[in-house]
């Protein structure tokens, strides 16, 4: 569905390269976490692809179209994007800012309800509550689970999604996470997540690319980077959760750690 050959970005020509000769590829259906430090080209590969950044080199093709022979406009109008943000128009009610884009491609007003709706639902919003509701009267989370339905509104076949989660609480997240699961295998859609949490990575992703530097250090599912990892970054950075784990679990039999 998504498809990545030999990418790169600089911003400096060519002093430093933000993205180096990055190559992945995404499945149809499938739900692909970028993984990185800060600073290591995961939301810069993200711009790339629905081109709010242009490569430097290589190609992306998306659903077998090359973007850069793509209309920039109807290319961003066919990929769902989500950041942390959120960016919901304020002025606009929750059925409005849903609606966005199909009313954009002239979708009529009939097929725009029923759609607007159907979304609510999924995202488990109370239609009848919420419907003409402004952002600032809804929480972080609601406001979360609107951004998200209007990235699926005119049924995109990929959605590309930036930290979506991190500004959220604990438990707010954990719910969003996951419905996003759920909404994956209904909807069948192909999913770029970027973060740089170790454990949001390793539940949702069907596999994990990690970057370093710019540079694709290790690709694959959660399990193969956690039990046949060689790359010495890639195996210090999987050994993390799992340090964290035989930490809670010593708490939990009531044992402290000072390491």
């Amino acid at each position: 569905m998504i498809t990545l050959t030999s990418i790169s970005k600089t911003f400096d020509g060519g002093g430093t390269f933000v993205v180096n000769n990055l190559s992945l590829h995404v499945h149809r259906g499938e739900l692909l976490v970028i993984l990185g430090e800060s600073g290591s080209g995961k939301t810069t590969t993200l711009r790339m692809i629905n081109r709010l950044v242009e490569p430097t080199e290589g190609s992306i093709h998306v659903n077998g179209r090359n973007t850069a022979q793509t209309d920039r406009v109807e290319l961003r109008r066919s990929i769902g994007y989500v950041f942390q943000g959120i960016g919901l128009f304020p002025h606009m009610t929750v059925e409005e800012n849903i609606a966005v884009v199909p009313r954009l491609l002239r979708w009529d007003e009939k097929q725009i309800s029923t759609r607007v709706t159907e979304l609510m639902t999924l995202m488990g919003l109370d239609v009848g509550a919420m419907r003409n509701r402004r952002p600032d009267e809804l929480s972080g989370g609601q406001q979360q689970r609107v951004g998200v339905a209007r990235a699926l509104a005119a049924k995109p076949g990929v959605l590309l999604m930036d930290e979506p989660f991190g500004a959220l609480d604990p438990l707010t997240r954990d719910s969003l996470q996951t419905e996003l699961k759920r909404i994956q295998q209904i909807q069948n859609i192909s999913i770029i997540l970027v973060t740089h949490d170790m454990t949001e990575a390793l539940l949702l992703g069907d596999r994990i690319a990690i970057l370093h530097q710019g540079t694709l250090r290790a690709i694959g599912t959660p399990h193969d980077l956690l039990t046949n990892a060689d790359d010495p970054y890639v195996v210090s950075l999987m050994e993390t959760p799992k340090r964290q784990a035989d930490r809670v679990e010593m708490i939990a039999r009531g044992v402290r750690s000072n390491e």
